[in-house]
């Protein structure tokens, strides 16, 4: 993966003029990136991608614009840092007792700036040899309801909406062609959601064409990128290449407002 100086001068390259970097349940790149953003003449600007409840199941919702040193977004992102990194070494310890001799304080180090997931984990044990691929590590150890799984805490989406609106963002549904139902949309938008990826990577043309269309009927702000990785194998096709359009930015930009 890269440094967030990295992305940002790949951005550069692509003739990116605007980026958002979306770690999960973080917001520690932003402020390194901004260097060299700044330096380079690219916008960019604060975002973060929550993992949260709804309707009992696990939702992922963008934020962008906020103040990245409000205490809110602040205290919020650190309590569910150190709840995703007991669940990781808790994990690891699952997989201990399995014989898989993993140690967290390792895969930590290697990842300093990361929020420790189970993506972190099953990398660990392909470099270890336990498994050939990552994809392997979670059908056999990580996935849910495998052995080593351990559930996770997730905060309710309204909460995660509240603490952007005061950290002066605006929350935003991430990639609903996951599955997500246009019931749960209209409630999300009752309880405060400010907008909606209408373009990612796994948007079919119809798909992205029908969330648009969501959009404007709920007074939705449009959003959409390429949700790049830098690991998928589809990740530097769509890197540049996937993203608004200078007329859908400007109603991201006057909705952010």
């Amino acid at each position: 993966m890269l440094s967030p100086e990295d992305l940002v001068n790949k951005a550069h390259r692509r003739d990116i003029k605007v980026l958002a970097i979306t770690d999960h349940d973080s917001i520690s790149g932003y402020v390194p990136a901004k260097r060299v953003a700044d330096e380079l003449g690219i916008e960019l600007i604060s975002g973060v991608e929550l993992s949260v409840q709804f309707h009992r199941r696990e939702l992922h919702m963008l934020g962008y614009g906020f103040d990245f040193q409000h205490e809110a977004i602040q205290e919020y992102l650190t309590y569910f840092a150190e709840k995703r990194d007991q669940r990781a070494e808790a994990i690891v310890n699952r997989l201990y007792k399995m014989g898989l001799r993993l140690d967290y304080d390792t895969i930590r180090a290697q990842h300093p700036d990361a929020a420790i997931g189970r993506p972190h984990i099953a990398r660990a044990l392909v470099d270890a040899g336990y498994v050939k691929n990552t994809g392997r590590a979670f059908a056999r150890y990580l996935g849910d309801g495998r052995p080593a799984d351990v559930p996770k805490e997730l905060p309710y989406a309204k909460k995660a909406i509240e603490v952007l609106h005061k950290s002066g963002g605006i929350s935003v549904l991430a990639h609903p062609g996951h599955w997500v139902s246009d019931h749960e949309v209209n409630d999300l938008q009752r309880i405060g959601l400010d907008g909606i990826e209408i373009i990612h990577p796994s948007h079919t043309a119809m798909l992205t064409d029908f969330y648009a269309r969501v959009a404007d009927r709920l007074n939705l702000i449009p959003s959409g990128g390429s949700d790049y990785h830098g690991k998928r194998a589809d990740d530097e096709s769509n890197f540049g290449k996937i993203g608004l359009s200078n007329e859908q930015f400007q109603r991201f930009r006057l909705g952010r407002r």
